[in-house]
C-alpha cells in the first residue's frame, strides 16, 4: 500500500516542539512508521504503510479472529500511558497476521489524567464495533459503553474496567468460539462422511444396476435382436432353414405373434412334407391365427415335441396330436442315447397312442 499523507492543522495537534515530535514518531512495533513535515500553519503526516490495512476495511473477519485482533489490540495499553492513541476503525491498521499498528497519535495535555480509563473506554467503543457489524463505531461512541449491553457477544465487556480482565475475557471467548467452531466441523464432518457413505453406496447400486442393464442389453437384448433380425431376413430371401436356426433359440414368451408366425410357417415349409400337405398345413394359419397353433408349431421348430403334443390335447385337434406323435417317433427312431429296449418300449407306447389318435380322426372324418 506504500505510504499516505495527511494534513492536519497545527492546531489540533498537542505536540509542537522537536522534543514533541521525537516522541510522537519514535519508533514502536504497534506504530507506523511516521514522518512529520511543518508547513505555516498545517502538518503533513506522511505514514509507512506497507501491507497494513485499516480495520475499517476487513470488517468480515471470522469471530476468532477479531479475537486475536482485539488481543493484540490490548498491547497498546502499555504504549497508551505516554501516547493519546486515537483507537478508531480507520486509523488502526491490521496486516495479514492480525498484528496491529496505530498511524495518528499526539501527546496528553499538562493537564490531562486518567489515560489508563481513557484508553479503556475507547478500546471497548472499538471493540464494540468489532464484534457488532450491525452497530457503526461512531454510533457506540456517541452512545457510550453501554451499548455494548444490547449485544450478546459485547454485553460481558461493558463492566470491565481493566486491561487483566479484558484480557482474561477474550481468551476464554476464543477459546470458546474454537471449541464451538471445532465442534460443529467435528459434527460437519461426520454428516458429510455419513453422506458420503451413503453416497459411495448408492453409486455402487447404481453401477451394479448399470452393470446389469448393460449386460442385459449387450449379452440378451442385442443377441435378441440380432436374432429376430437375421430370422426376418433369411425369411424374407425364403431360406427357412436359417430362418429356424435363427430363431428356435429366442424364448417363446419373448416372442411377437408375427415372430411365431415366421418360425411356424418355415417349419412347415422346410418340414418332410408333401407340397400339397403343407399347402393345406397353411392355409390353416395366418398371421392372425389363435396364438396356441403357432405355439405348437414353434415348439415342433424348437424340438420340444412334447409341449407341441400337449399344445395339440389344449386344442383337440387329433391331426395335430397325430402330428406331434410322429415326430416324437422319428425323435426316438435317432435317439443314440437310448438302448434297445428302451427305445422298444418307448415305440411301442408312441404307436398305441398314434393309432388310438389315428382312429378317433377316421371316426370324426366318417
Amino acid at each position: 500500500m506504500g505510504n499516505i499523507t495527511v494534513e492536519i492543522k497545527k492546531a489540533d495537534v498537542v505536540a509542537s516542539s522537536e522534543h514533541d515530535f521525537k516522541r510522537v514518531t519514535k519508533e514502536h512495533r504497534n506504530l507506523l512508521h511516521l514522518e512529520v513535515e511543518k508547513n505555516d500553519d498545517m502538518y503533513l503526516y506522511e505514514y509507512t504503510v506497507d501491507e497494513y490495512t485499516t480495520l475499517d476495511e476487513i470488517k468480515n473477519l471470522n469471530l476468532p479472529d477479531k479475537y486475536r485482533v482485539l488481543l493484540n489490540l490490548l498491547s497498546l495499553s502499555e504504549l497508551a500511558n505516554t501516547l493519546h492513541l486515537y483507537l478508531d476503525p480507520t486509523n488502526v491498521y491490521v496486516n495479514y497476521n492480525l498484528e496491529v499498528k496505530v498511524a495518528f497519535r499526539d501527546l496528553y495535555a499538562k493537564d490531562e489524567i486518567g489515560h489508563e480509563e481513557r484508553f479503556i473506554n475507547n478500546y471497548l467503543i472499538l471493540l464494540g464495533s468489532i464484534l457488532n457489524d450491525k452497530t457503526e463505531f461512531a454510533t457506540i461512541q456517541q452512545g457510550g459503553v453501554n451499548i455494548l449491553k444490547k449485544h450478546a457477544l459485547t454485553k460481558k465487556y461493558a463492566s470491565l474496567k481493566d486491561v487483566e480482565s479484558i484480557r482474561n475475557q477474550l481468551i476464554e471467548d476464543l477459546q470458546a468460539e474454537r471449541t464451538r467452531r471445532e465442534t460443529k466441523l467435528s459434527l460437519v464432518n461426520k454428516k458429510t462422511y455419513i453422506r458420503m457413505k451413503w453416497a459411495v453406496r448408492i453409486l455402487f447400486l447404481c453401477v451394479i444396476v448399470l452393470a446389469v442393464l448393460f449386460g442385459y442389453f449387450k449379452f440378451v437384448q442385442e443377441p435378441y435382436k440380432n436374432s429376430i433380425n437375421k430370422g426376418y431376413e433369411s425369411y424374407i430371401v425364403s431360406d427357412y432353414t436359417a430362418t429356424i436356426k435363427e430363431l428356435k433359440n429366442t424364448s417363446v414368451s419373448k416372442m411377437s405373434k408375427t415372430t411365431k408366425y415366421v418360425l411356424a410357417t418355415s417349419y412347415i415349409k422346410s418340414d418332410a412334407l408333401t407340397d400339397e400337405q403343407k399347402s393345406n398345413i397353411l392355409s390353416g394359419i395366418t398371421i392372425t391365427s389363435e396364438e396356441k397353433i403357432l405355439d405348437f408349431w414353434v415348439y415342433l421348430a424348437k424340438d420340444d415335441v412334447e409341449e407341441s403334443i400337449d399344445i395339440a390335447k389344449q386344442l383337440g385337434n387329433t391331426e395335430y396330436m397325430v402330428y406331434g406323435y410322429m415326430k416324437q417317433k422319428a425323435a426316438i427312431e435317432i435317439d443314440s442315447s437310448l438302448s434297445g429296449a428302451e427305445r422298444e418300449t418307448k415305440l411301442n407306447e408312441v404307436n398305441q397312442k398314434l393309432n388310438q389318435y389315428k382312429v378317433d380322426k377316421n371316426e370324426k372324418e366318417d
